[in-house]
């Protein structure tokens, strides 16, 4: 009988929602994964649940206690209390009588764990996204530095020419501010496309469940998207302003000298920035979250990352120095003496 299929244990009823999202109507049999095996269920109707956009199914909790292996097991009981009665106080004395493990909570709790756990992951994604921008200023410094060490007896004609070092400075910045541009864009589209990548296989929540019957687009917002451009522009300016002083700041007729190359940068080889860096982060590690944040935590991590990438080259140096070298000159091949004796007598 139709009316017995709210009890029946291998029934299930979804909402609008849920069968748009699933693809599937009245009659068709929906699989359920119970730890690693399969539970069909038999759609049978639909539950109008107005002001419910999720996703939702329900069905008779005896048959989904046996059916999914929770058998004497609750997760959660809701209560509607009639309108005047004080909540903090009925929810004291349910509290006194209930066992160990078991709480008492408004409604309003697993929204605030819900929004904690969701800030935590916008917060984590923003400084990801900090990282990678300063990985791409770190880029385009070490881009335009070469380009400066490698130009550089043409921009010391330049000089020569009458270019003066203001001139030079803003010549270089606008050359570094196209390739911030065009970086930005780009990033923008591969992060907006892989964004939409994610969120289609492995859900809002990155795979771990939390957000589970959630349904999540990425959508494209104009200022968000101009202010990360401009972000990129900005870091990809002081990622090459270095480079752009250093090459304003050369004389010119140091600079057509050969095997001038050597003393470019070669301030940024100084060793207490970053020992001073490392410390400050050392230092920071083991401050207080700020407002459940951890704020000194992601600025420690940057001060390390710095303080490690201005002591690269020394340590680069070092590793180098110690690696062993031939001290004589490696042997010809006996074909090509030969070939050498050859010529020789002709």
């Amino acid at each position: 009988m139709p009316s017995l299929d709210t009890l029946r244990d291998d029934t299930v009823f979804l909402n609008a929602a849920a069968m748009t999202s699933l693809g599937m109507g009245v009659g068709d049999v929906l699989p359920v994964q119970v730890g690693t095996g399969i539970v069909r269920l038999r759609i049978a109707g639909e539950v109008r649940a107005e002001g419910h956009a999720q996703p939702l199914a329900v069905m008779d909790i005896a048959g989904a206690q046996w059916r999914l292996g929770r058998l004497g097991r609750l997760s959660r009981i809701d209560l509607r209390v009639h309108p005047g009665v004080d909540v903090a106080a009925l929810a004291h004395r349910i509290g006194g009588v209930l066992p160990p493990g078991v709480a008492v909570e408004p409604p309003s709790a697993a929204i605030e764990s819900t929004l904690r756990l969701s800030r935590s992951y916008r917060v984590n994604l923003n400084v990801l996204a900090l990282v990678a921008l300063f990985t791409g200023g770190l880029l385009v410094f070490s881009t335009q530095a070469l380009a400066v060490v490698r130009r550089r007896p043409y921009l010391a004609l330049l000089r020569v020419l009458g270019l003066t070092r203001g001139a030079m400075v803003r010549l270089l910045l606008l050359e570094a501010a196209a390739v911030g541009a065009v970086g930005a864009l780009v990033g923008l589209g591969g992060g907006y496309a892989l964004a939409e990548l994610v969120l289609g296989t492995v859900g809002p929540d990155l795979g771990s469940g939390f957000f589970r019957g959630v349904v999540a687009r990425a959508t494209f917002e104009l200022a968000p998207a101009l202010s990360f451009l401009v972000l990129g522009v900005a870091t990809a300016l002081l990622g090459s302003l270095a480079a752009a002083n250093e090459a304003a700041r050369t004389e010119p007729a140091q600079a057509l000298k050969a095997g001038d190359e050597q003393r470019a940068f070669r301030r940024l080889a100084r060793v207490w920035p970053g020992l001073a860096c490392i410390a400050l982060g050392a230092a920071l590690a083991g401050a207080p979250p700020v407002n459940g944040l951890p704020i000194f935590g992601y600025a420690a991590i940057a001060c390390l990352l710095v303080g490690t990438i201005l002591l690269l080259a020394r340590i680069a140096r070092a590793v180098f120095d110690r690696i062993p070298v031939a001290r004589r000159p490696p042997r010809a091949s006996r074909s090509c003496s030969c070939a050498a004796h050859r010529d020789k007598r002709r």
